[in-house]
């Protein structure tokens, strides 16, 4: 399940409470079609896009901002209780930088002590070095805690025709330079030294399938 924060006319707080009843709502799913957890229909976790950094209150405060997206990711989480659902969040690359520490903690760290178990960390750009530098901080931590997961989301999507725009991503390069990049992150963070790194995704389905392959 996949639900988007609303933004505009909400806080950061009152966002998360919004989307709280929707995480209620993927657990009775959760209850009613998958009451073992083998069934075909089960889903494996209820995702987030919600980033605090595109809400109003980070600019004026950003110290009460980072703790309230904490007690909201905390809040959805609690939603979820009972549920066998994976609380994902769609997280942007830079959280893990010392600057964005909270309360003596890491940001990314304290996102998944708040209750993230599956970390989608937004690696857009078309550079394999520049993807492995980006996602090796919240592998770190990710793996230091068991049951937690990182996945690298690339971008397929033509973001625009400015040098800024095009290294977000692999819409230029293709699908083939998009595979190899994957293919560099899985043996740079292989199960066997990483295993909470589960490999990799592409954003914007509509765009990914008309990338030749």
């Amino acid at each position: 399940f996949m639900v988007n924060a609303r933004r505009d006319g909400f806080t950061i707080l009152s966002s998360a409470t919004e989307m709280a009843p929707y995480a209620g709502y993927a657990k009775a799913y959760q209850t009613s079609y998958c009451p073992t957890g083998t069934e075909a229909a089960c889903a494996s976790a209820f995702n987030i896009d919600y980033e605090p950094h595109i809400f109003p209150e980070w600019d004026t405060n950003r110290a009460k901002t980072e703790t309230d997206y904490l007690t909201g990711v905390a809040q959805i989480k609690a939603a979820l209780a009972g549920s066998r659902l994976a609380l994902a969040a769609a997280v942007t690359n830079w959280y893990d930088g010392s600057a964005y520490d909270t309360g003596g903690k890491n940001f990314v760290k304290a996102i998944l002590d708040a209750g993230v178990d599956r970390y989608y960390i937004m690696n857009y750009t078309d550079t394999q070095a520049q993807m492995s530098s980006r996602v090796s901080g919240e592998v770190g931590m990710a793996c230091a805690i068991p049951g937690k997961e990182v996945i690298s989301i690339s971008d397929a999507k033509d973001e625009g025709s400015t040098a800024a725009d095009m290294a977000l991503t692999f819409r230029q390069e293709g699908w083939a330079a998009m595979n190899a990049a994957w293919g560099y992150l899985n043996t740079q963070f292989g199960t066997t030294t990483h295993p909470c790194f589960k490999g990799n995704a592409g954003f914007d389905y509509d765009d990914m399938i008309v990338l030749p392959p």
